[in-house]
C-alpha cells in the first residue's frame, strides 16, 4: 500500500487534525481521521529482547494485583495511551527502568513507593520476540542508549525504513507522517488538561489496531526522555509477563543527577496468587 496524499495534502490534513478541539471531538472520529492520514505509512518492527520491565506505585502493597495495571473502572482520566475506563499496562524498560518508573508516577521526597519488576514468562516458549513499534522518536533514543545486543535493530532502522518505503517520494511522504506522529505523541500535557492527551491516545489506538502490534516504545516524557517506556494492552501483559521481584523504597532526595533512595524492604518470593513475601 502506498501513501496516496501528496506532501501538500499531508500537511493540510495534519493542520486540520491538529486544530481539532480535544474537549469536543469524539475519540472515534479522531482515531479514524489519524488512521486515514497514516494509511500507507511504513513503520519498522523492533524485536526484543524486552526481557525486564518495571512499574511503580506510591504506597506499600503486598500483592501484585495492586501493582499491575488498574481495573478499568478506576481509570477516570485520559492518559498518554489510554481512554477513560480503559486499562493499559505502562512500564519502564532498559537500564534506567528503575528510576524511570519512579519518575512516571512523579515520586517526590518523602514518598514511599512499591516497585515491581516483571519479565517475559519463561513458561511461554512461543514468544521470544515481541512485535514492538516505536513512537516519540524512540528509535533514535534506542539507537544511542539501548543495550549492545539490541543496538543493531535501531542502527540499521533508517536505511531499512527508506528501503521499504519503495521510492524517494514515498519515503519523503512517510517521513512527514512519521515525524508528525512522533512529535504529537510526546507533547507535554499539564495536570488538569488531560483532554490534550486525545491525539496521543488516538495515535496509539491506530498503531495497536492498524499495525496489530503487541507493544509500543516511547521515551518517558515524565523522566525528560532519560528512560524509555514499553506499553502494551492488558492481554499481552497477562499472557507474556510474569512478576519476579518487588521492593519498597523511600525517596530521600531528588536532584538533576537523579533520585536518592532508601531501600525499606524487598521481596523474598512472589507466590502464585500474587502475594509478596517480604525479606524483613
Amino acid at each position: 500500500m502506498k501513501i496516496s496524499r501528496t506532501k501538500h495534502q499531508i500537511h493540510k490534513e495534519i493542520n486540520r487534525i491538529g486544530s481539532m478541539d480535544t474537549k469536543l471531538i469524539p475519540m472515534g472520529y479522531l482515531k479514524d481521521s489519524i488512521s486515514d492520514l497514516l494509511r500507507g505509512m511504513w513503520t519498522p518492527w523492533f524485536g526484543g529482547p524486552f526481557y525486564e520491565v518495571w512499574r511503580a506505585r506510591k504506597g506499600k502493597f503486598n500483592n501484585v494485583s495492586d501493582l499491575w495495571y488498574p481495573p478499568k473502572e478506576f481509570v477516570t482520566k485520559l492518559g498518554r495511551m489510554n481512554e477513560k475506563n480503559n486499562s493499559i499496562f505502562y512500564s519502564c524498560f532498559g537500564h534506567n527502568a528503575r528510576p524511570g518508573s519512579l519518575e512516571e508516577i512523579r515520586a517526590d521526597v518523602g514518598d514511599t513507593v512499591t516497585q515491581l519488576s516483571c519479565s517475559l514468562n519463561p513458561a511461554n516458549k512461543l514468544l521470544k520476540v515481541l512485535k514492538v513499534l516505536s513512537l516519540g522518536h524512540a528509535d533514535e533514543w534506542m539507537k544511542e542508549k539501548s543495550p549492545d545486543n539490541m543496538k543493531h535493530h535501531f542502527i540499521n532502522a533508517e536505511a531499512e525504513y527508506k528501503r521499504n518505503c519503495g521510492s524517494e517520494e514515498q519515503y519523503q511522504r512517510s517521513l512527514i507522517l512519521k515525524n508528525w506522529v512522533n512529535e504529537k505523541f510526546i507533547e507535554y500535557v499539564a495536570d488538569g488538561e488531560e483532554h490534550n492527551y486525545a491525539h496521543s491516545v488516538a495515535i496509539a489506538k491506530g498503531f495497536f489496531d492498524d499495525f496489530n502490534c503487541d507493544a509500543i516504545l516511547y521515551p518517558s516524557v515524565a523522566a525528560s526522555t532519560k528512560a524509555i517506556n514499553l506499553v502494551m494492552r492488558p492481554e499481552i501483559a497477562n499472557r507474556y509477563f510474569k512478576p519476579n521481584y518487588a521492593r519498597i523504597v523511600e525517596v530521600i532526595s531528588r536532584s538533576p543527577d537523579g533520585i536518592e533512595l532508601k531501600l525499606k524492604n524487598e521481596s523474598k518470593s512472589i507466590l502464585p496468587d500474587g502475594s509478596i513475601t517480604w525479606t524483613w
